[in-house]
């Protein structure tokens, strides 16, 4: 007798599908980062020593704390300084929509499925109403 279970995998994903988180990130949360934080944390630049190009130097320990915290915006300097309208520096705070958008991306976990934000692959349309993302 095979024993088996049916349903969703761990982590609540079905085999076969993409974790909607990988996905959220993908559409929400990489456009963000990539036009508001990479200009001054990249690779190059590393402002504050945080690089927000890629996963790993992204997760790091930084002197007043540890920059993305999966699970605990609150322990967060990303989401401190963006609820504190600290960062952007010299640049307009983030609206209220994205800050929960990164709030709500930590909280779930802080998923980041793609090896490089890179903010040449993202534009901001001029076309419809709101804020729309195309990815390219």
């Amino acid at each position: 007798m095979t024993n088996f279970k049916a349903g969703a995998a761990e982590g609540g994903v079905v085999p076969g599908q993409r974790d909607p988180r990988a996905i959220h990130f993908e559409n929400k949360v990489a456009p963000i980062l990539a036009n508001h934080c990479i200009e001054c944390h990249d690779p190059a630049t590393r402002k504050g020593k945080l690089d927000l190009t890629r996963r790993s130097p992204a997760f790091v320990t930084l002197k007043d704390g540890i920059s993305i915290v999966p699970g605990n915006p609150e322990q967060s300097l990303l989401w401190e300084a963006v609820f504190h309208d600290e960062m952007p520096e010299d640049n307009d705070p983030l609206n209220k929509e994205q800050k929960a958008t990164l709030r709500k991306w930590i909280e779930d976990g802080a998923v980041w499925p793609l090896a490089r934000i890179d903010p040449a692959n993202y534009v901001q349309s001029s076309g419809g109403i709101g804020e729309q993302w195309i990815q390219r």
